[in-house]
């Protein structure tokens, strides 16, 4: 093979192969779905995302240290009080049960205490119905 052909063949393949590197980048967002909300400490509420379909809305604000505030939105026919849950589940760890109180009607907040930085998961517990928000919380 003569040398102009060898240098021909070496820029094919690099090209090649930035371009299959630069699609596989490319096509990340594609795969990953809907992300979870990453909740930064003594930042601003952050709304909690479930779904198009869900009559709950929610929104989170971390204080350094870890205490939060948890406001939220239950459908305006909802009879019973709400129950929250928070829990950690890759370390299977469950958060003291915050105390919810009455905003107005059928919004309510909850305040409670997160133990450390990571994967988080809330329950909002209506009756029989339940919904569940996640979220990461980022360092202290």
């Amino acid at each position: 093979m003569s040398p102009p052909a060898r240098i021909r063949l070496l820029v094919a393949a690099t090209g090649s192969t930035f371009l299959v590197l630069a699609g596989l980048l490319l096509s990340i967002p594609l795969l990953v779905g809907d992300p979870l909300p990453v909740v930064r400490p003594s930042s601003a509420h952050v709304p909690l995302n479930h779904g198009a379909t869900s009559d709950t809305s929610a929104q989170i604000q971390v204080r350094a240290g870890g205490s939060f505030v948890l406001n939220f939105t239950l459908a305006p026919d909802t009879p019973q009080a709400p129950r929250v849950f928070i829990r950690m589940p890759s370390h299977g760890m469950v958060a003291p049960v915050p105390i919810v109180s009455t905003m107005e009607g059928n919004r309510f907040f909850a305040r409670g205490q997160l133990a450390m930085p990571g994967r988080w998961e809330i329950t909002v517990e209506r009756g029989e119905h339940a919904e569940t928000f996640s979220f990461i919380l980022a360092e202290f």
